[in-house]
């Protein structure tokens, strides 16, 4: 089913969004009918294939590991990951409308899979502990998931008015590039446990005013000599360190293609490969699995701030001008900086470079973890 939901979700964000990168390539606004109620349906196909593999995994997981055997603990366990799935849009203050969009590959489906596992767990090990009342307990549950999800709803909104990022920067107002290497680091290891990244958190303050004034100051001088940010996520984070995603995933897809002995293995490899091209989740994610596995916690991290360090050492010594430009977000990772600063064949340069960099910066662990897999399949 995930690789279904991720061929829709492909198909939508370069095709149908008014966005994707094959939508504005060959201008196909104009040339197909209806595109953007297409677009819509296509979002919330995607959105009902996502949200169903995300409860039939809380089902599964408390099904599998209850002692107690019967539909309660699955059941349970996908009503309380209902509870949240549906109280989050309401904490991050997003409109109902939008729920394909905060749902999809690229939104929260893969925090949501993590929610799925631990509150699957948590409902077997409540039902293994006190079996004798387990229609009690898993009412219990159910009772304390709502309300801590409404008492959420409530707290999260006016606490986060607060601007936490703007207080961090003022402790190092002077240190674009320290603040881009740490947000660059966390990227890494929330991508490893299938949270979004915090770096975005800089895409609704600094990063904002960043575009808007490099893009003045290049309309204004028609050249991207002495920008005035030149180092900002967008120009380094957005253009050289999400190829195939954030992690640089596009470098596991590719070692698994060439180094798999696993048929299975292989043709998710294969599946995932265009996904990857246009930074789209691929099924790859969860099938070897990349999220949630600690072998792959190190490269992730790893990969992420070498592609975000060569840039910055490039432009800072004036070698690599800014990427200023905006570029579609499903845009292949190698081509970003090539568009992002109108052509300069050295971006495109960087790109292919920072993907051959994670490909060995990832061999070791892929060969790891592919082992390990072999192994599993071995035992049983």
């Amino acid at each position: 089913m995930i690789d279904v939901a991720v061929l829709f979700s492909v198909v939508n964000l370069t095709v149908f969004d008014k966005h994707g990168f094959i939508n504005e390539i060959f201008h196909l606004a104009k040339l197909i009918p209806f595109d953007d109620l297409i677009n819509s349906v296509i979002s919330g196909i995607c959105f009902m294939l996502n949200t169903w593999i995300v409860l039939m995994l809380a089902y599964l997981v408390a099904d599998h590991l209850s002692k107690q055997k019967g539909y309660y603990s699955g059941l349970v366990s996908a009503i309380a990951t209902t509870i949240i799935l549906f109280s989050a849009p309401v904490i991050s203050m997003v409109d109902y409308g939008d729920l394909p969009e905060f749902m999809n590959l690229q939104g929260q489906f893969f925090s949501y899979i993590l929610i799925a596992i631990c509150v699957g767990w948590a409902t077997s090990w409540l039902l293994n502990h006190w079996n004798q009342h387990q229609k009690l307990v898993l009412s219990v549950e159910i009772v304390i998931v709502t309300i801590f999800s409404l008492a959420l709803s409530i707290i999260w909104p006016m606490w986060s008015q607060t601007n936490l990022l703007a207080v961090f920067l003022q402790l190092i107002p002077n240190h674009q590039s320290l603040w881009l290497l740490l947000g660059a680091t966390l990227s890494g290891l929330f991508t490893s446990f299938g949270f979004a990244s915090p770096i975005s958190l800089n895409s609704s303050g600094t990063t904002d005013v960043a575009i808007r004034q490099n893009l003045s100051y290049v309309f204004m001088h028609h050249h991207l000599t002495g920008v005035p940010y030149p180092i900002n996520v967008h120009a380094i984070f957005e253009t050289y360190a999400t190829t195939g995603g954030e992690g640089m995933l596009m470098a596991v897809v590719i070692l698994c293609l060439v180094l798999s002995k696993d048929g299975y293995i292989k043709q998710q490899s294969r599946y995932s490969f265009l996904p990857s091209l246009f930074n789209t989740a691929s099924p790859l994610t969860l099938t070897l699995p990349i999220i949630l596995n600690p072998i792959l916690v190190i490269p992730l991290v790893l990969s992420t701030f070498v592609s975000c360090v060569i840039p910055i050492i490039l432009v800072k010594l004036s070698w690599l001008p800014t990427s200023v430009y905006p570029f579609p977000v499903t845009t292949p990772g190698f081509l970003k900086g090539f568009l992002g600063t109108n052509g300069n064949w050295l971006a495109l340069v960087v790109g292919v470079v920072n993907l051959l960099i994670s490909i060995w910066i990832y061999l070791p662990f892929v060969k790891a973890s592919l082992k390990e897999l072999s192994d599993l399949e071995v035992t049983k």
